[in-house]
C-alpha cells in the first residue's frame, strides 16, 4: 500500500476558522508539497480509500488557542484533500476528504515552539 508521510514543525496547530489558519495551512502544504517530491506514486483514483494518522503537537495542551482535536484534523485534512473552504486545499490528492475511511487522531504536549506542529502518515489502497 502507499504511503506519505512528514512532520510539520515551529508551526503552532490552528483549529477552522482560527487566528492563524492561513499560516497554518500555509506550513502544511509547504511540508506536504516536500513530501510528495520524495515519492512515486500513480495518481489514485477518486475511489480510493484513504487512512490518515495525525499527532499534533502543541505547548499550551488545554488552551482555547489550539482548539478541539476534530477541529485541528479538519483544517488538515482540508489542506491534503480537496475541500471548497479554502483556497489552499488539495495539496496532496485532488479527491475529497470524504474517502478518508480511517482517522487517528492524538493531540500531545511539548515544551517547545520549535517543537509544535504535526506528524502525518496518510495511507491507501
Amino acid at each position: 500500500m502507499p504511503e506519505i508521510t512528514f512532520r510539520v514543525r515551529n508551526a503552532k496547530p490552528c483549529p477552522l476558522q482560527g487566528g492563524n489558519e492561513k499560516a497554518w495551512r500555509e506550513a502544511v502544504a509547504e511540508d506536504a508539497r516536500r513530501a510528495l517530491g520524495q515519492v512515486a506514486f500513480p495518481k489514485p483514483p477518486a475511489s480510493t480509500k484513504f487512512a490518515v494518522d495525525l499527532r499534533f503537537r502543541v505547548r499550551e495542551f488545554a488552551s482555547a488557542q489550539h482548539g478541539d482535536l476534530d477541529n485541528l484534523a479538519k483544517v488538515v485534512l482540508d489542506t491534503l484533500f480537496r475541500a471548497c473552504t479554502s483556497s489552499i486545499t488539495g495539496v496532496m490528492f485532488d479527491i475529497e476528504d470524504a474517502q478518508v475511511f480511517r482517522l487517528d487522531l492524538e493531540k500531545a504536549q511539548v515544551s517547545s515552539e520549535q517543537d509544535e506542529g504535526v506528524d502525518v502518515r496518510v495511507v491507501w489502497e
